[in-house]
């Protein structure tokens, strides 16, 4: 139980550093957002249906139907986040919309009869604390957008709906690429779909855009799939939780590339944020192996 708890730990942290550093490439791109979620996810799916196959998987009509729900909220939350990281600082767009286990700590209880303790709940608000710091320590630095951030307010709301259906279908059996799979299929034609809605080209200017965008596909794709993993052997808060180091990532990743410069204010909420996952963790393990003693049969 401990090895597993630990390899799902890795895991989340794993996706965690992917999905850190993927605002940089889109930053880093000057195709619009439509276009690099187009082909972010254009290339995605065929990897993704590689795996479905090997895994045993084969589509119906059901398990095609039952993506759709799922692929809608994965598609926005990501449409809305690109549109954030090109408007805002790529600091205040990662930790707004990582705000999501706020949303989490108040379903769980009502969907997994999930138990947060007050330990966590205590620790989840020193977290969240710390991701208020440097988002004013963002603001500070002048590089943050009000439109921006109310793209990143979407992202947050959309994603935490679209993490909770991914942990209720997998806790409902569902394989990981079997559940994967078709989501991104959804998502590549939302997206495009979307593109044509909003009349934004779909054109990708360079081979550089190209290196971009092929490289945020292949990054957002494995950290979908280590969450997805990790999601039916750990409980929601806990993973939800453990992301809330994504955003630290991204503005040390932004701070190198972009030499968007971290204030006094955001170094501190930084520590304070990765003080408060690693006493999180310590916590969760604590809980799970109660959990699991308490599951052995006298």
């Amino acid at each position: 139980m401990r090895t597993e708890y630990r390899r799902s730990v890795s895991a989340i942290n794993l996706a965690v550093f992917f999905w850190g550093v993927t605002p940089v490439f889109v930053k880093a791109s000057d195709a619009t957002s439509s276009a690099i979620l187009a082909f972010r996810l254009i290339i995605s799916a065929p990897i993704a249906l590689l795996f479905f196959y090997r895994e045993g998987s084969r589509f119906t009509r059901g398990l095609v139907l039952k993506a759709a729900i799922p692929a809608f909220f994965f598609y926005v939350s990501t449409a809305s986040g690109y549109a954030a990281f090109q408007q805002t600082s790529v600091a205040n767009a990662m930790l707004i919309s990582q705000l999501a286990p706020v949303i989490v700590l108040f379903a769980a209880p009502i969907m997994f009869q999930e138990s947060p303790g007050w330990k966590r709940l205590v620790l989840a608000m020193v977290a969240l604390a710390g991701a208020a710091m440097v988002v004013i320590g963002g603001d500070q630095a002048g590089n943050s957008s009000f439109v921006g951030d109310l793209w990143a307010g979407l992202n947050c709301v959309t994603w935490a709906t679209y993490f909770l259906m991914v942990k209720k279908r997998r806790d409902d059996g569902a394989k990981l690429w079997g559940f994967l799979a078709p989501v991104m299929l959804w998502s590549a034609l939302f997206s495009i779909c979307g593109a044509l809605l909003l009349r934004q080209s779909l054109a990708i200017p360079s081979v550089f855009d190209w290196t971009m965008v092929v490289s945020v596909g292949i990054l957002s794709l494995s950290a979908h799939a280590l969450l997805t993993w990790a999601q039916s052997r750990m409980e929601a808060i806990a993973t939800s939780l453990l992301m809330l180091g994504m955003p630290i990532v991204s503005a040390i990743a932004a701070f190198l590339v972009f030499d968007e410069r971290l204030s006094a204010l955001q170094l501190l909420g930084g520590a304070t944020v990765v003080g408060s996952l690693a006493l999180v963790t310590v916590v969760s393990a604590q809980i799970n192996e109660r959990r699991a003693l308490a599951a052995i049969p006298d």
